[in-house]
């Protein structure tokens, strides 16, 4: 967004009173109220997405004891000046759920009251899966079967499950015994995670967004810039306050990696693994003192690949990246708007979005030498006190922006915080775009 814009929050609150069991109608305020200060954590895809906003107390000077539930709407954009309105909107909606906690505090700054708050998913985790068959049938109408068996999450079946694969939601390619009985899944199993099973089944990621549960291919390991969709742009010396770079340089013991891919829609999975033959095996005895060995696997999920070749070079390339424990970027900045990114596209940042770090180099140092040969580069780096190994380095890389990585980085956890003394902020971590298996 050009020029100076002024962040603003708002929480949208809908109350349904405690009845104490005396089975009367179900009595609901809503209201929407200018907190003090509210942030929302992005989590991994497996975890709910939390939220906190604090109130002045004779905002919300209320019984605990008398509620039943609060849902929760936070609302965070920016207007145009410091005395115009903000609206809560739909479209600057960026937290949907309920609260879990409720508390008041004293202190030197006044009386507050803090809500804090899961979304949607919390509602899945929570709920236990009574135990019982799956049927086989289309993923979203499987999922469906049960959300249907959780009346909380009524809101994610009201528009029906959103799908963002690009084609046709498959039904998993399964036995004749598996068709004739369907999957079974054990009581006291969650919600949640049978839903996260049947979905991995099929090769795709399920995760909840807002009021919506949604239905994705995961991201393509090692995406490059060009073949990701929506990417924010953040550059150290522009519109980043803090960058920490972090590398991890010991090997790592990695286990044998299995990498699957549904290609053109099709049910039948191709499936590649590396190391080949598997070196990692674990040991089990069985009742009759017979040692047996199961190959185990670390399982990762990319989309279109059509080939066998590819998908082993993917394999391998995984294997060795995971043993290498590869780069993690922290970033925090107090901007809203990314590098030449649409306005307000940081307040969407969600687990997963991509993101590209920059650093801007130094452009008098630049400047002072552009106009140099390499060798007259580096005598006049030596002369100002550059190691001669260095020296060469920054001469053959003299440019003015050097991107962290050439490979576009993948949102792991990200936080958004307004307050109203202090603005707004925006921090998140960032790792190589590689999707497992029950992670982020």
């Amino acid at each position: 967004m050009a020029g100076v814009f002024h962040p603003r929050a708002a929480v949208a609150l809908k109350v349904l009173w405690e009845d104490y069991d005396q089975g009367a109608e179900d009595e609901v305020t809503s209201f929407v109220l200018i907190p003090r200060s509210a942030s929302i954590e992005r989590n991994g895809y497996a975890d709910a997405d939390t939220a906190e906003v604090v109130f002045d107390r004779h905002l919300l000077s209320v019984d605990p004891r008398t509620i039943g539930s609060i849902h929760v709407v936070v609302h965070l954009g920016t207007v145009a000046s410091a005395t115009a309105a903000f609206e809560a909107a739909e479209a600057n909606a960026r937290f949907y759920g309920y609260a879990d906690l409720n508390t008041s505090e004293l202190g030197e700054e006044g009386e507050w009251v803090t809500l804090r708050c899961r979304d949607l998913t919390g509602v899945l985790i929570d709920a236990q899966w009574p135990g019982g068959t799956i049927p086989v049938k289309r993923i979203d109408r499987a999922i469906d079967q049960v959300l249907s068996k959780v009346p909380a999450a009524a809101k994610l079946r009201e528009g029906g499950i959103v799908n963002r694969t690009g084609g046709v939601l498959p039904t998993p390619a399964v036995g004749r015994i598996r068709k004739k009985y369907g999957r079974p899944f054990g009581a006291g199993t969650s919600c949640w995670e049978v839903i996260q099973a049947l979905a991995a089944e099929v090769g795709l990621r399920c995760f909840v967004e807002g009021e919506d549960l949604v239905l994705a291919k995961p991201a393509t390991l090692f995406a490059t810039d060009a073949a990701v969709e929506g990417l924010r742009t953040l550059m150290f010396g522009h519109n980043l306050e803090r960058l920490g770079i972090e590398r991890d340089m010991a090997r790592k013991s990695v286990p044998n990696v299995r990498v699957t891919t549904y290609p053109g829609g099709k049910k039948k999975p191709l499936v590649a693994t590396w190391p080949s033959p598997p070196r990692y095996s674990k040991k089990r005895v069985t009742k009759d003192g017979k040692v047996t060995k199961n190959i185990e696997y670390e399982d990762l999920y990319v989309a279109d690949v059509t080939d066998m070749a590819t998908l082993r070079e993917l394999a391998e390339a995984a294997w060795e990246d995971i043993g290498r424990k590869e780069i993690k970027v922290s970033v925090a900045t107090r901007e809203t708007t990314s590098l030449e990114g649409e306005s307000e596209d940081l307040l969407s940042v969600v687990t997963g979005t991509p993101l590209r770090v920059a650093i801007r180099r130094d452009t008098k140092l630049r400047n002072a030498l552009e106009t140099l040969s390499r060798a007259e580069r580096v005598q006049r780096l030596v002369a100002r006190g550059y190691e001669a190994q260095v020296a060469a380095v920054i001469a053959r890389r003299l440019d003015d922006v050097v991107t962290i990585k050439d490979k576009a980085l993948y949102t792991r956890l990200a936080r958004l915080r307004w307050e109203a003394s202090d603005g707004f902020s925006f921090e998140a971590e960032a790792v190589n775009f590689i999707w497992r298996a029950g992670s982020a």
